[in-house]
């Protein structure tokens, strides 16, 4: 879908803000298919108490078949009192950053991957974004 959403999905009202801090994404480049590491910070810059639910998505910046423009691989609520800070992490396992084949396998696929924490959709949302490199030919990953 490219025409313009009303309500992107992760879309939500607050009575306060959110900022994003320290993204960490370990490791930055894959040479085969192992866990990812995303981490970051999230303040509730605002004066009154609030709950917010992070959003980690993924996008592949090079797939071989077509994919989606970015996929929801993780979320966390959490409850933050003016001017608290709290670290989140996320674990994005192979088989949620594969491919699947136009021969129907999931594979992983060298290329680029761009990470995104925030508060909702990429683009919609305030958020970090970091690269990860995938630097091996195609793994197919058995079930």
């Amino acid at each position: 879908f490219d025409g313009e959403v009303l309500y992107p999905f992760g879309f939500g009202l607050s009575y306060t803000r959110f900022t994003y801090q320290n993204l960490s994404v370990s490791p930055d480049r894959l040479y085969s298919p192992e866990v990812i590491r995303v981490s970051c910070e999230v303040q509730n810059t605002g004066e009154v108490p609030g709950d917010e639910v992070v959003q980690v998505y993924l996008r592949h910046q090079e797939a071989a078949v077509p994919v989606p423009r970015h996929s929801l691989v993780g979320f966390r609520r959490v409850h933050l009192e003016p001017g608290a800070v709290e670290g989140v992490t996320f674990e994005i396992s192979p088989r949620q950053y594969a491919i699947v084949t136009d021969g129907g396998q999931w594979a992983v696929d060298p290329g680029a991957l761009t990470i995104f924490a925030g508060g909702g959709q990429p683009g919609f949302a305030e958020g970090l974004s970091a690269n990860v490199e995938i630097s091996c030919e195609r793994i197919n990953l058995v079930d």
